[in-house]
């Protein structure tokens, strides 16, 4: 049996969902704190290594842009 962190239970009790919604209704969030973006380790759902940000957002947008043709 996995052993639960203090992680997981914020994310359990809607931390997650949280910081979501600051997200979406701070857009300008990352120009304010840039110094955040270096730190980011955002793993690449393909492989075991991991992508840019933007590399990461390019690729969602690839594939929201296929799937409304």
């Amino acid at each position: 049996m996995e052993e639960t962190t203090q992680h997981d239970d914020d994310i359990a009790g809607g931390t997650e969902d949280a910081v979501i919604a600051y997200l979406h209704a701070h857009k300008d969030f990352f120009l304010h704190h840039p110094e955040l973006l270096g730190e980011l380790d955002i793993p690449h759902s393909e492989g075991d290594g991991a992508i840019s940000l933007i590399e990461r957002q390019v690729s969602v947008l690839r594939e929201r842009h296929k799937g409304e043709q």
